[in-house]
């Protein structure tokens, strides 16, 4: 049988050996990347506004915040916090955790979507790029998975057609320009431990933040993201948020 990665490959061709374009936060243009490696018809990105607007539960969540002062001194604070929990990255080995190596670039809105479709049930199918690339990584420690998901030219060049698209609704940065000042992290459900747990490569792991259950997800999940982002720049207009759902009877 062949590899679904190779079969990418030849389908999309080679991508250029540079940094990865920018994604936008658009539920369209994360879909259309998504389901091309390997996320499955039945989930989708959605905006979400608040708890109780949308008919379905969300599954997971990708944020895109401000890189402002506030944020950025809160997030330093709370990965020093980890790095000196003994084991802290024991309760999380089991999730497949990528690390956002140098090379990247301004890649955090793909790692982030990733990061989603591979840590939630239900949202992939194993015989797709996604499903070889989880397994082919199992093995690999976070640095080892980013430098193989660097090296891998199917995502990329699906990464950057989507990031080209012309359903974007804002230019698309430079690929090699400067670093943008908005990040995107994930928040997922993990059903072996029961916990919230928010991944950003850019960060030391995992970071739990307690218990939570499908029921309550939503409201687990809100919380945090309003205590740990949204509370920080009341202000700001320039948060983003997205849920990943199952897909409505009408879109069916």
């Amino acid at each position: 049988m062949s590899d679904p990665l190779q079969k990418l490959v030849e389908s999309t061709g080679q991508a250029e050996s540079t940094a990865w374009l920018a994604l936008e936060s658009n539920p369209e243009l994360l879909n259309e990347f998504a389901r091309k490696v390997g996320m499955v018809d039945r989930v989708e990105f959605v905006d979400y506004y608040g708890p109780g607007v949308l008919d379905q539960k969300p599954m997971a969540f990708l944020l895109l915040f401000p890189c402002s002062d506030a944020i950025s001194e809160f997030r330093l604070r709370q990965d020093a916090e980890i790095r000196q929990t003994p084991n802290y990255l024991d309760r999380s080995s089991h999730l497949c955790f990528v690390k956002q190596v140098e090379d990247f670039g301004n890649a955090c809105g793909t790692i982030g979507c990733l990061h989603v479709c591979l840590n939630t049930q239900g949202a992939m199918d194993d015989t797709t790029p996604l499903g070889s690339f989880r397994k082919s990584s199992s093995s690999k420690n976070p640095e080892e998975r980013g430098m193989l998901l660097n090296q891998t030219d199917a995502f990329k060049s699906v990464s950057d057609t989507a990031a080209s698209s012309s359903n974007a609704q804002t230019s698309c940065p430079d690929r090699d320009g400067h670093d943008l000042e908005h990040h995107f992290v994930a928040f997922v459900f993990d059903p072996k431990t029961g916990h919230i747990f928010e991944l950003d490569g850019t960060k030391y792991g995992p970071i739990d933040h307690g218990p939570s259950a499908p029921e309550t997800f939503e409201e687990d999940a809100w919380e945090v993201i309003q205590h740990n982002f949204l509370e920080l720049e009341p202000d700001s207009l320039e948060f983003s948020l997205m849920a990943l759902v199952l897909k409505s009877e009408e879109e069916d």
